[in-house]
């Protein structure tokens, strides 16, 4: 039996986390995910991180994250 695996992901606002995501392989097909909304500035920046602690190859050794964001002008 192997050992347990998971993975995580962490969304960024300009060096600091502002959400993580973790999922583990107690199922073959584990999926995870999160919803966030932000108020930006212009010039900040935002990214989609893994987090350092967790496998890298978790999930059939394919980590692919999605990431979309929208401008809601007001």
């Amino acid at each position: 039996m192997r050992a347990a695996r998971w993975a995580g992901l962490e969304i960024m606002r300009d060096g600091q986390a502002v959400s993580k995501v973790r999922t583990g392989d107690n199922s073959q097909y584990s999926m995870a995910g999160t919803t966030v909304t932000l108020e930006l500035k212009a010039g900040q920046d935002i990214w989609v991180q893994h987090i350092a602690e967790s496998d890298s190859n978790a999930i059939d050794g394919a980590m692919f994250p999605t990431f979309s964001g929208h401008l809601i002008q007001m």
